[in-house]
């Protein structure tokens, strides 16, 4: 009996540590890559970071390169972004140092949005802003 009770008592110990291994038992979301040009009343923008924030999950950024380029990564450091629908927002890294100032309606009270699917992704985006 005593055999018993120990074998028991290891299997559930062992299942209970291969559990705890497992990264919280959170299965990691599925990614597509996401590229595309942003430009400002039609001229191509530098330094200017975009956040995709899934509807549920955790968002992915990206930063404009002099070409108005980005591409996006995923917090968890892997190149995209979650399938899915998102709000797009805009801002500078160091609003001191921005060419132009961002409306709330590219950032906080972002209406912009894009759905990531299976595959490549291009989203393109040309913020309009008054001079």
């Amino acid at each position: 009996m005593r055999r018993q009770t120990a074998a028991v008592l290891l299997f559930g110990l062992t299942t209970l540590f291969a559990a705890g291994c497992g990264g919280g038992g959170e299965e990691a979301p599925e990614l597509a890559p996401v590229t595309g040009v942003v430009t400002i009343n039609g001229q191509p923008v530098e330094g200017l970071m975009l956040r995709f924030q899934p509807e549920a999950g955790r968002e992915s950024q990206g930063k404009t390169d002099a070409e108005g380029r980005y591409e996006l990564v995923h917090v968890s450091g892997e190149d995209g972004a979650e399938l899915g629908r998102h709000v797009v927002r805009f801002e500078y890294d160091d609003p001191a140092e921005a060419p132009q100032e961002i409306p709330a309606e590219y950032n906080v009270e972002s209406q912009e949005s894009a759905t990531v699917q299976e595959g490549e992704n291009t989203f393109d985006f040309n913020l309009e802003i008054a001079q």
